[in-house]
């Protein structure tokens, strides 16, 4: 036997986790596949001794992309099988959502989704210590080859109803108001977790049964409340027992966390999401939601209902794969050993400061050079702090004690949050995260930025983008430092927003068409002046720490500006600051 370099891509991927309704939708995709995955890299290494380059070891979060080295005489069946051992255990997973007892028709229409869905594509080469470079190149050329020119089925569908989900697939499982197909393909079975006029195909019918937990993936609105309600029960021990008394007033799984806010409290509400049962008693649950307003407000908080979806990417991962960045590519499986013992150290310590984190944010995946996660918009800035600084430097890796990386070349990675109201579909607010990811690796050649936006339920859009570091006065800062501290100071009162209303007014109207106010000095006295001033309600006491703060915090925001000098982009980074003080500040 002869040792092979075996190259799997498993897809799609991102589509199949994103297309989604529920939080429970994304989160369910992302452990469905993780699983598989990780478990089929188990299966390889226990039964074929494989020794993989990536992922170095397997965590709860596999990727979708494994590069591994096995002994065999036969690679294209060794191939095959394991490209029929993943998509063998993908329909299995698809089948264990029903029960077994349906007619032939239903089936029919079943596994024809089930089976034209995931596609594994594979590549191999003979393999060798010192041909490991010219191996890996081949095989990532033959892959993008294999996928360009895959074979595949047409999906011929009669007319139907379309999943709700992904819009692709006729559906097949309809909740309690929903119509049946029109060849009346109807699942005989109780069906489980579908709003009452949803309907959904075989695929996606499998993410919504999947089980997540005691009380499943948080919602939009949990997300967005979270932090609030426990910051609550922190400061007002009452408050715990009339928290859990108005949850558990509904039934499981009947409570989502939109019935703490009063707008949802109406008869149109409960009756469009199933909720009938609850009208004789909603004077009740009024009540007991205006209890729960009234000690929010005894404690100066209130229920925000934003949050935010965060998605970051390494930056520029096929070069440092490659070897392009690389002194000699002689060291370049050795190379990329250590960078998979990186990312997969990085997956892991992401997946630790989640659950420190807790009530600031939820994690949806974290593959090694990317995540996915929600986040409530009280932690927002020190999350995102803290997913830049812990992705993991390639620049001083060595190997026998030597470096290996060319001089100049640095590891990063960028990333897009969309901020949105708990209401806003969230496949729109996948698609914004998304786009801000691109939007930041778009900044300069270099990368290594942060785009957000914010997706108002007027429909007002405010975006911006920033690099992650800029230079202060001779000290490297982080700009969402800078953010968390000008937004502490507005939520404290330190600082009033108008300084934010006022720079906007003088200087939006008078940017070039390249976003551009030539005038720094100008720029420079009129922070620092809004700043200091007083705002409407009077003089602002201050005391020495405090205005040690308000002027380091003048400095740094002038040298962000000066860092980029595009006006228009500096606007949108303050609007957004004032708009995430002003949903998560009760004074505001």
């Amino acid at each position: 036997m002869s040792e092979h370099l075996f190259l799997f891509s498993i897809n799609p991927v991102q589509s199949f986790i994103e297309q989604a309704r529920k939080t429970k939708d994304l989160y369910a995709g992302s452990s469905i596949l993780s699983g598989i995955i990780g478990d089929e890299i188990k299966k390889i290494q226990r039964e074929f001794k494989g020794r993989f380059i990536f992922p170095s070891h397997v965590s709860s979060q596999a990727p979708n992309r494994f590069l591994v080295v096995i002994d065999t005489d036969d690679p294209k069946k060794l191939g095959g099988q394991i490209r029929d051992d993943i998509l063998a255990s993908f329909k299995k997973r698809v089948a264990g959502s029903i029960s077994t007892s349906q007619n032939d028709v239903f089936m029919l229409v079943f596994n024809k989704q089930a089976d034209t869905f995931l596609n594994v594509s594979w590549v191999a080469a003979p393999y060798s210590k010192e041909g490991f470079a010219g191996a890996y190149a081949e095989l990532e050329e033959n892959l993008r080859g294999v996928r360009n020119l895959r074979i595949f089925e047409q999906h011929v569908q009669n007319p139907g109803k379309k999943c709700d989900l992904c819009g692709e697939r006729n559906s097949i499982f309809f909740g309690s108001a929903g119509s049946s197909s029109r060849d009346n393909i109807n699942y005989d079975g109780t069906i489980e977790g579908l709003d009452p006029r949803e309907g959904l195909c075989a695929v996606c019918y499998m993410k919504r049964s999947a089980k997540t937990g005691e009380r499943g993936f948080p919602s939009t609105a949990k997300i967005a409340s979270m932090d609030t309600l426990e910051r609550l029960k922190r400061e007002e021990p009452e408050s715990v027992s009339l928290i859990e008394e108005y949850i558990y007033f509904f039934t499981p799984p009947d409570f989502d966390e939109q019935l703490l806010y009063e707008k949802n409290l109406t008869k149109q509400y409960f009756e469009k999401q199933g909720l009938s049962k609850y009208l004789n008693r909603l004077p009740e649950i009024k009540s007991k939601n205006r209890k729960l307003r009234d000690l929010l407000a005894k404690h100066k908080l209130k229920l925000p209902r934003y949050y935010a979806i965060v998605k970051l990417d390494g930056d520029s991962m096929g070069e440092w794969l490659s070897g392009k960045n690389l002194n000699s590519k002689a060291i370049l499986e050795q190379f990329n050993t250590e960078i998979s013992h990186r990312l997969s150290n990085y997956a892991n310590d992401i997946e630790n400061r989640f659950k420190e984190w807790n009530y600031w944010g939820k994690l949806v995946y974290a593959g090694g050079d990317d995540l996915l996660a929600f986040v409530n918009l009280n932690g927002l800035s020190k999350i995102l702090v803290g997913i830049r600084e812990a992705f993991p430097s390639f620049s001083k890796i060595q190997i026998d004690g030597k470096n290996v990386v060319k001089s100049g070349k640095e590891s990063s990675a960028s990333c897009g949050v969309a901020i949105a109201h708990y209401k806003t579909p969230l496949s729109e607010v996948l698609k914004w995260a998304r786009k801000m990811e691109h939007e930041a690796k778009a900044i300069g050649s270099e990368k290594d930025a942060c785009s957000i936006v914010i997706l108002k339920r007027s429909g007002d859009i405010t975006k911006t983008s920033f690099k992650w570091n800029f230079d202060s006065n001779g000290r490297t800062l982080q700009t969402m430092a800078l953010f968390g501290s000008l937004l502490s100071l507005l939520n404290k009162n330190d600082v009033s927003t108008n300084f934010i209303t006022n720079l906007d007014k003088e200087f939006s109207l008078l940017c070039d068409k390249n976003e551009k106010f030539n005038e720094d000095a100008i720029v420079k006295d009129e922070i620092a002046r809004l700043i200091k001033r007083t705002d409407a309600s009077g003089p602002i006491k201050k005391t020495d720490e405090m205005k040690k703060q308000i002027d380091s915090a003048i400095d740094d925001l002038i040298n962000f500006y000066l860092s980029d000098r595009r006006m228009d982009n500096f606007l949108s980074f303050l609007r957004i600051i004032r708009f995430v003080n002003r949903e998560v500040s009760c004074d505001n």
